[in-house]
């Protein structure tokens, strides 16, 4: 009888780690670690300038799961030479190119567009370059001598000071667990193997 007893208890431990095991992989699967984040991560722009020792700071938002930017908010001060100057179109003593939505949409590329201040319709573009293609995982990336601000007349534009060495880094988001679900179903799952476990013990005293 007591023979019986413990083939039963051992077959009903079995099931419930393989069951356990199962619905573990499921829940952390669905609901569990969220090891490759869907979010957008902050790249925080470093020791940037222009060859006139005029700066540029500020941050945007990438994901690479979706490709896009977003968030962008970066200051371009006004240069020394026309047309970058202060009071000569320039907006100001700066512009601040701010968008939801960067163009083109490129892992290794972003560009940005604001008017100047003549009416004109004529147009102020930052553009910087990527050595390599940002990622989720974040970290510390050049950008090149590609990089520049173009004035849409005349062919003007004012490159980046390279000598600098000028990048862009991001923290990437840590993993996280998702849902207090998937911890209340965990807990649950071993709560009752251990609950099956003292019971077991509690039978082989008697």
């Amino acid at each position: 009888m007591k023979l019986l007893q413990k083939i039963r208890i051992s077959g009903m431990r079995k099931i419930v780690k393989n069951v356990a095991a199962v619905t573990a992989a499921a829940v952390i699967g669905s609901l569990g670690f969220n090891v490759a984040s869907a979010e957008a991560i902050v790249w925080t722009l470093n020791n940037v300038q222009y060859t006139d020792g005029t700066t540029i700071a500020g941050s945007f938002d990438y994901d690479s799961d979706t490709n896009t930017y977003s968030s962008i908010n970066i200051v371009s001060s006004a240069g020394t030479t026309f047309p970058f100057q202060d009071s000569n179109f320039y907006p100001g003593t700066s512009i601040n190119y701010t968008s939801t939505s960067g163009s083109p949409t490129a892992s290794s590329y972003i560009s940005e567009t604001v008017a100047d201040t003549s009416g004109s319709g004529r147009t102020y573009t930052l553009n910087l370059q990527f050595l390599t293609g940002l990622t989720n995982a974040g970290g510390t990336i050049d950008i090149t001598a590609a990089s520049e601000e173009a004035y849409s007349a005349g062919g003007f534009s004012r490159p980046i000071n390279t000598a600098l060495s000028p990048t862009v880094s991001a923290v990437p988001i840590p993993f996280e667990f998702e849902s207090t679900l998937g911890l209340v179903a965990l807990g649950s799952m071993f709560g009752g193997y251990t609950l099956i476990k003292k019971r077991k013990q509690q039978k082989s005293l008697a």
